[in-house]
């Protein structure tokens, strides 16, 4: 027999994912504990044993999706093999939103309708791991001699990549981001080290190595 822990755990992911589901069809604003309720097939007493509201379904779930999507950049370092861990650390990041687009969707594009604030800070967050593993490269290329690229370089590329899988998201073309991650990988060796060292350490994008 499951355990209540078991069940109450599942519970909580079927509430989010329904919740998810609707912010996706309707907006957020529209997302209602009733209806969350009626799709899953529980009774609201449930519901609120596990949320305050509808709206705080959805933070939970937001703050979930965010957590496994910079897992990988959280576990690059930006060590002496920076740039391979980098293409590593975004494929990583591609394949988790391909693997599981519907929290993804809810995070990346959804997030600003559920609490402008948490979102702001969420996506703030994003950009501060993600700039921080691009921002080794500044260590590499001092140490092959390349010139150093702009004080914002790593923000931009930040929200490049965010906004890249937000928009792909949007359209409903998220399986292309596992094919695009090796070009973004270039795009980002490159404002770093030049084309010549990226495509020496990665090959030239389409290419294998």
């Amino acid at each position: 027999m499951p355990s209540s822990g078991w069940i109450e755990a599942e519970r909580r992911a079927s509430f989010i994912r329904t919740a998810a589901a609707l912010a996706r069809d309707l907006g957020p604003r529209d997302v209602e504990a009733s209806e969350i309720c009626r799709l899953t097939g529980s009774a609201e007493p449930l519901f609120y044993e596990l949320f305050d509201s509808a709206r705080d379904c959805l933070r939970q779930g937001i703050e979930e999706a965010h957590a496994r999507l910079l897992a990988p950049i959280l576990a690059a370092d930006g060590g002496s093999d920076w740039l391979p861990e980098t293409a590593w650390a975004l494929a990583g990041f591609y394949a988790a939103i391909v693997a599981d687009p519907l929290p993804a969707e809810l995070a990346l594009v959804h997030a600003y309708g559920v609490d402008r604030g948490r979102a702001v800070g969420s996506i703030d967050a994003d950009v501060a791991e993600l700039s921080r593993l691009f921002g080794h490269g500044r260590t590499e290329a001092a140490r092959l001699g390349c010139a150093q690229p702009p004080p914002v370089t790593e923000q931009f590329l930040s929200h490049m990549v965010l906004g890249t899988a937000g928009e792909n998201l949007r359209r409903g073309s998220f399986d292309r981001l596992t094919e695009q991650a090796p070009t973004v990988a270039f795009l980002i060796g490159s404002a770093y080290l030049g084309t010549e060292e990226t495509a020496r350490v990665l090959g030239a994008p389409g290419q294998p190595r």
